[in-house]
């Protein structure tokens, strides 16, 4: 299996606690310290994007992969001001409702030699999955306040499952191939302490693996 095409756009809410937010005494009382070391937290969120997979029996398959995910993350900030920070942020998600199928047949007609022409039908039933997705970014940000503003970049891993079956008049053949891809991670976003140990961020990612699946 090659995955050459794959393009995602990642819009999260997170819900961050830890001893970040724990820092935090209100949210209209708020410092450039409140930003200040390790965090973590839960996510959920919608992906979106097309997976392209080579070496079928007719050609490529293009798979759309959209689904809803949960996930969690960690991180760690330092502030270098009272207006910017540097940090970095590693998260994982669970996607749902993650499978499609693609299926696809073709009859040629076949000269027979002394005999009737033969009928011979070919048939491809693909199953494309995405189990996890991951990434290790490093962090940029803007302090105002009780709101922090962030770009975000680093690398991305994609687990991936891709089953096939195809047949020939009565030969039939599965294969199955279950791969990691790395690939890279880039976004930005918008935190906001909303209440005493309570930051919500929404934050879109893009997210793309290598195309030569390596």
């Amino acid at each position: 299996m090659c995955n050459r095409v794959f393009q995602g756009l990642l819009v999260l809410c997170w819900v961050v606690f830890g001893a970040l937010a724990a820092k935090a005494q209100s949210p209209t009382q708020v410092t450039a310290e409140v930003w200040n070391g390790g965090y973590g937290g839960g996510h959920t969120g919608y992906r979106w994007g097309d997976l392209e997979v080579s070496g079928g029996q007719f050609g490529n398959e293009t798979f759309s992969l959209n689904a809803a995910l949960i996930g969690a993350h960690v991180g760690y900030n330092v502030v270098l001001s009272n207006t910017m920070l540097i940090g970095i942020e590693a998260d994982i998600d669970v996607v749902q409702d993650k499978s499609r199928s693609n299926a696809f047949a073709q009859t040629t007609v076949i000269a027979g030699v002394e005999s009737e022409p033969i009928a011979v039908t070919r048939t491809q039933t693909s199953t494309a999955s995405m189990n996890w997705q991951a990434t290790l970014r490093a962090r940029l940000g803007i302090i105002d306040g009780g709101t922090l503003y962030y770009t975000t970049a680093g690398i991305a891993w994609l687990d991936t499952e891709w089953t096939q079956t195809a047949s020939i008049g009565p030969v039939q053949t599965t294969v199955s191939k279950d791969q990691v891809i790395p690939g890279w991670a880039a976004g930005g976003g918008v935190a906001t302490l909303v209440a005493e140990n309570l930051i919500v961020t929404f934050t879109p990612h893009y997210r793309r693996p290598n195309s030569d699946g390596r």
